[in-house]
């Protein structure tokens, strides 16, 4: 067989495969849970592994739906992040091309070179499959893991491989597959039997019918799409919207904040300006000197993402634990955890990043395009409000912290819109809406609102 051709073991159905999940650090010794921020973090992140075959070689990688491209660590890899994990030794069956591969990521990066090998996954077998031999990796943490590559599964307009020279693991499975059928399951967990990955099928241990999930459009770039992102409409705390603006998205044109589904980051990342706002509005909450926010462990709070288009959205929730990272084993008494939310300015794929501390609380649908359709995102929530606040209470004690929503303005940061985004009309509906208030009629009315808000402020 030439390279570059390929050959699909066909399935007449999809498949379901476990997901294994792994601690990226499991030793925290005696350290303390307020100075000792890494390890907090490191408690509730989790590397998610599937299983794939490569020249009959099994390997656990990294399933992350934030990137695009499927690679191995070849056994040329001798970096420290390659030490003690498994490794592709090469059979009969590979051809290596000419072009080099490199690929960098939020943190970490992998490189080496373009390759065809016969892979295996779930119930389908690709011959000539392209793929990347890593024969360098840093920073990527696979040895912490035990995971020997990464198999990425956003969109193919976005892999390093260019598609001219080969098509995605994904695209190849998708294209024996009736197009109904084209789309990908996942669900991350906590515990051994509470995650799930399946193609061209759902897992009934965590839904039946596709028509549970809320769907909405995956936002493109441009006129193709590269990540799983959709429109963040808003946020809520306690079932209430949050009392400040969203930072305007800083991609072209996007009528709201655009958020990457992405199952290879652990936090939610978002503006400085709106995680900065947020935690406020949380209160219990405090900036360390390092600029994560923290939050008093005992803080039982639900903070929900609004998704979706400006007519159709839905509101997904965040379990406070997710919110609120302890150290195993140490005391919470007055104690500060790490957020499960923090700021990064430095996204270039859209404004947020919904890592495993959303994932962990949805069944998501990722399904391709179809002839006439645009690719969708369907979210599925699993959890419930009530029970994840008293399971919170139970694990942690009673919140001694006020159960109130901050309403006043005046402790968050000010942000304007580019001028550009507001029209005429929009201009002179706000200076007509100004002058009324500041009429003779109005002006006792407007102060006894001000007062009666002041007294309800509770920072």
């Amino acid at each position: 067989m030439k390279k570059g051709q390929f050959m699909v073991t066909p399935s007449a159905n999809g498949f379901t495969v476990p997901i294994r999940q792994f601690p990226k650090s499991s030793s925290f010794g005696e350290k303390d849970a307020v100075t000792d921020l890494d390890s907090l973090v490191n408690s509730n992140e989790y590397s998610y592994l599937v299983t794939i075959s490569v020249g009959g070689q099994l390997f656990p990688v990294i399933f992350d739906s934030g990137s695009a491209d499927l690679w191995i660590v070849s056994s040329q890899c001798a970096d420290q992040d390659c030490l003690n994990i498994k490794k592709y030794t090469p059979t009969a069956e590979l051809l290596l091309d000419a072009l080099p591969f490199s690929l960098n990521y939020l943190t970490g990066n992998a490189a080496g070179s373009v390759a065809f090998e016969t892979v295996g996954f779930g119930t389908f077998e690709i011959s000539q499959q392209v793929l990347a031999l890593a024969n360098t990796t840093t920073n990527m943490g696979l040895t912490s893991v035990g995971a020997s590559g990464v198999l990425g599964l956003a969109f193919p307009e976005e892999a390093s491989i260019a598609g001219t020279v080969g098509r995605s693991l994904l695209d190849n499975v998708f294209a024996s597959l009736e197009p109904e059928s084209r789309f990908l399951a996942y669900k991350l967990g906590v515990q051994g039997s509470d995650s799930s990955f399946s193609i061209g099928q759902l897992d009934p241990s965590f839904a039946v019918h596709v028509s549970d999930f809320f769907f909405t459009p995956v936002y493109p770039a441009g006129q193709e799409y590269d990540y799983w992102k959709v429109q963040l409409q808003g946020l809520t705390i306690n079932g209430q919207a949050v009392p400040f603006s969203l930072s305007a998205s800083k991609l072209a044109r996007a009528p709201c904040p655009i958020a990457v589904l992405d199952s290879g980051t652990t936090l939610v990342l978002g503006p400085t300006h709106d995680v900065d706002n947020l935690w406020k509005a949380i209160g219990s909450s405090q900036k360390g000197s390092d600029g994560r926010w923290q939050v008093q462990c005992r803080h039982n709070v639900v903070v929900g993402l609004v998704l979706g288009s400006a007519t159709e959205q839905k509101e997904f929730v965040i379990n406070p634990a997710d919110l609120s990272w302890q150290a195993p084993g140490l005391p919470i008494e007055d104690g500060w955890c790490v957020g499960g939310i923090q700021s990064n300015d430095g996204i270039y794929s859209g404004d947020w990043l919904l890592g495993d501390t959303f994932l962990r609380n949805v069944y998501v649908v990722h399904q391709a395009a179809g002839a006439s359709s645009p690719p969708v995102v369907g979210l599925l929530s699993t959890v419930n409000v009530t029970d994840i606040q008293q399971q919170f209470t139970s694990e942690r004690g009673p919140d001694p912290s006020p159960q109130t929503v901050h309403s006043t303005r005046s402790n968050f940061i000010a942000f304007r819109k580019p001028a550009e985004h507001l029209s005429p009309f929009v201009i002179l509906v706000s200076a007509l809406f100004f002058a009324f208030l500041n009429s003779a009629a109005f002006t006792f009315l407007f102060r006894v609102n001000r007062a009666k808000r002041a007294g309800r402020k509770t920072m």
